[in-house]
């Protein structure tokens, strides 16, 4: 694979990370919650990487309590699956 200049100095497992996001990618006219659809998704053993966007959001949850909605356009809605081999313990 030829990378983009940019991206010739990173160590391959950082960037090996980075290009996993976004395959599969998975898009929504509307959701709930792109988290919501994440989880879900993780628990049914979809890849690392899995990425999912959506341009509205009705229930969505930010930091701190506060609601993260948005209707069509109005935000960048995204939440991507990590898979890593850390105990969940050491995760914030």
């Amino acid at each position: 694979m030829t990378l983009p200049p940019d991206l010739e100095d990173v160590p391959a497992r950082v960037r090996a990370l980075g290009l996993a996001l976004g395959h599969p990618l998975v898009f929504h006219a509307e959701t709930a919650s792109t988290n919501d659809l994440a989880k879900e998704a993780g628990k049914s053993g979809a890849p690392h990487g899995t990425t999912f966007v959506a341009d509205a959001q009705t229930h969505g949850r930010g930091r701190q309590g506060r609601a993260w909605v948005a209707a069509p356009g109005e935000a960048l809605l995204v939440s991507a699956l990590f898979r890593t081999e850390c105990p969940l313990a050491r995760l914030p």
